[in-house]
């Protein structure tokens, strides 16, 4: 009787547990890997498939500016979107990987390089697997600033004038009330091996304020533009075409506190900057702050 009785339990337990089974496998069957989404979600959905890349013209520091035309002859090429095939011609040249880093040289001006992305993306869709693929090309130009000594002995059509030079008149974002102008020059080459008493390359004027200004009576003065035409001294800036770095060198004073700057020409008619900066003050920790301008 006792043993009847646990064999009805038992068995009264097992129905139970057979649907929570049940369950457990109806709902594994229904589950989709993020794959299977894919081909159901909107923001992947076959019919928008569409192939595009990044021309970026890269810095030392690791900071890049996206931009079809680069005067550092350095350029990488990047895409976004998760292909699950893809290739690169860049010129003449093949790649397979999904980052193309090149240098280019003088030789490489005579016309726009093409730059062809030929990609695939698979999609699983309620209606099965779908494959799609596309390509994209665009154009990269090489030219050399007009400031440089390359200009001298090249045509016309291969020198341009760099966006990144002239003044601009903004505020730092952390202090939005107090507008002050900066300005960007390009001095040119080294005149001499020693550099001379005077600047030279491309030198960035009043950010922050006073830099590249005198001193007087133990105050730093905002730079004059007689100042900035004598060539007193600011931090150096490396350039590319619509960007360009400086590390805070070449200044001699403590009216430049800065230590570090990544600057950017924004908008497509080029009158707008944006520069993310570093400075020094006094035995502090180093300042973050943005400063943002418009051409004048």
């Amino acid at each position: 009787m006792k043993s009847t009785q646990r064999q009805v339990h038992i068995k009264n337990l097992k129905t139970p547990f057979l649907l929570i089974i049940c369950l457990l496998l109806l709902l594994t069957s229904c589950k989709r890997s993020n794959d299977d989404l894919s081909g159901i979600l909107p923001s992947s959905d076959p019919n928008n498939f569409e192939v595009s890349f990044h021309i970026y013209e890269p810095f030392f520091n690791n900071f890049r500016v996206e931009s079809d035309t680069i005067v550092r002859f350095e350029a990488l090429f990047r895409f976004d979107q998760p292909f699950t095939e893809y290739r690169w011609k860049v010129g003449l040249e093949e790649f397979d990987t999904r980052d193309v880093y090149l240098r280019f040289g003088l030789e490489d001006m005579d016309a726009p390089i093409p730059v062809t992305l030929y990609a695939k993306r698979a999609y699983n869709t309620p209606n099965g697997r779908i494959v799609k693929s596309d390509s994209a090309t665009r154009y990269l130009s090489l030219k050399v600033l007009d400031k440089s000594r390359e200009a001298g002995f090249l045509s016309p059509e291969k020198v341009i004038s760099s966006p990144c030079i002239g003044s601009f008149s903004g505020i730092f974002t952390d202090n939005p009330t107090d507008t002050f102008p900066i300005t960007i020059i390009d001095h040119g080459d080294n005149p001499s091996p020693s550099g001379g008493q005077k600047a030279w390359d491309a030198r960035i004027y009043n950010l922050p304020k006073a830099c590249g200004g005198i001193i007087s009576a133990g105050v730093c003065l905002q730079p004059t533009l007689s100042d900035i035409m004598n060539q007193t001294f600011a931090p150096r800036i490396d350039q590319g075409f619509l960007g360009f770095t400086s590390n805070g060198s070449g200044v001699p004073n403590f009216c430049c506190s800065l230590v570090k700057a990544n600057g950017q020409i924004k908008t497509n008619n080029r009158d707008s900057i944006n520069i993310e900066c570093e400075f020094l003050e006094g035995n502090g920790p180093v300042r973050k702050r943005t400063f943002i301008g418009k051409r004048i």
